[in-house]
């Protein structure tokens, strides 16, 4: 999963991780945060049913078994509680809560293709929501929880869908290399990823709900760093994203009323992915190789306090607090 994120940048979709990039001149200077001592979590819980509540605290990710395949887990943003969620021969991929929590969309091979599936958050009840037959990824909530915005294959060259929560009312919104949306917390907007550019840069765009309105957040660029992962704090005011090169990915927040100052909060010599926010905007999850293998960090909304809160028995990656 995380090994496409470092090949050349191509045309084509790579599990999921389609991006933007642009830098600006006028950004902060960065400066490095560094991680504080982190204490052991402890040892995952396989079993189910899972939690059938979650709560605020709870945190989604998925773990690498023994055997390659990729399962969801939950656990507390102290590392307690890991529990296995999904039990399935194929991979499961790209969780994310409902707005109220009782719900989980997410990404799955079990039909021979990642298609967009949703199921309670238990883990129970799983339902498909799309039969594309191509690759779908990239599941967001919108805030009041009737839709889930995502990106597919099924529109050339690939374009980012919204569809009820039930399943139905299917609606492509954009289809100019659009991936990896994200609704703003009154749902009137979403970020994305496009590559459209004439030089193909990944950049992050905002868009009307409704597809309309495109536009790029802002301009500039620094050879070879592109943009991706961008997710909405709850707040509305910040995007939080990867800053990301061949060698290099660190997480910063972008300021979305006025001029778009960026800021560094996650940057160690490892790469950094899946930024999240907590549903109330004052902490946020992601994932790192710091330790020697994917493992998922919590830390405060500026980025100090990052503490690491899965096991390095396993690789764990793909955070995902809010929604």
């Amino acid at each position: 999963m995380h090994a496409s994120r470092r090949a050349p940048r191509t045309r084509t979709m790579s599990a999921g991780l389609l991006a933007a990039a642009l830098l600006s001149a006028c950004q902060d200077s960065p400066e490095s945060v560094a991680p504080s001592h982190a204490a052991t979590p402890s040892a995952a819980v396989a079993g189910s049913p899972g939690v059938l509540n979650a709560t605020a605290d709870s945190i989604l990710f998925v773990r690498t078994l023994p055997d390659g395949n990729n399962e969801i887990y939950t656990m507390t943003q102290d590392g307690q509680s890991q529990t296995r969620l999904t039990y399935n021969d194929a991979g499961d991929h790209q969780p994310v809560y409902s707005p109220d929590r009782s719900k989980i969309a997410f990404v799955s091979y079990r039909t021979g293709k990642s298609e967009l599936f949703v199921m309670d958050a238990d883990g129970g009840n799983v339902k498909p929501l799309t039969s594309h037959n191509s690759q779908v990824t990239s599941p967001a909530w919108s805030p009041d929880g009737t839709k889930i915005a995502f990106t597919s294959m099924k529109a050339s060259p690939y374009g980012i869908f919204v569809i009820n929560a039930d399943g139905t009312g299917e609606k492509l919104l954009s289809n100019n290399y659009d991936s990896q949306p994200s609704y703003s917390p009154d749902g009137t907007k979403i970020a994305f990823v496009t590559s459209r550019s004439a030089n193909h840069q990944q950049h992050i765009y905002m868009m009307n709900a409704d597809g309309t309105g495109q536009k790029q957040l802002y301009y500039g660029y620094a050879t070879g760093w592109q943009e991706m992962q961008p997710h909405w704090s709850p707040d509305g005011t910040k995007i939080l994203f990867v800053w990301y090169s061949y060698s290099d990915a660190r997480i910063y927040t972008m300021e979305t009323v006025g001029w778009p100052v960026t800021r560094l909060l996650v940057n160690s010599t490892a790469k950094e992915y899946d930024p999240s926010w907590s549903p109330d905007g004052s902490r946020i999850v992601f994932s790192s190789t710091r330790d020697g293998k994917y493992a998922v960090y919590r830390a405060h909304y500026n980025g100090w306090g990052q503490t690491r809160i899965s096991p390095l028995t396993s690789s764990n990656s793909q955070s995902s607090w809010g929604r």
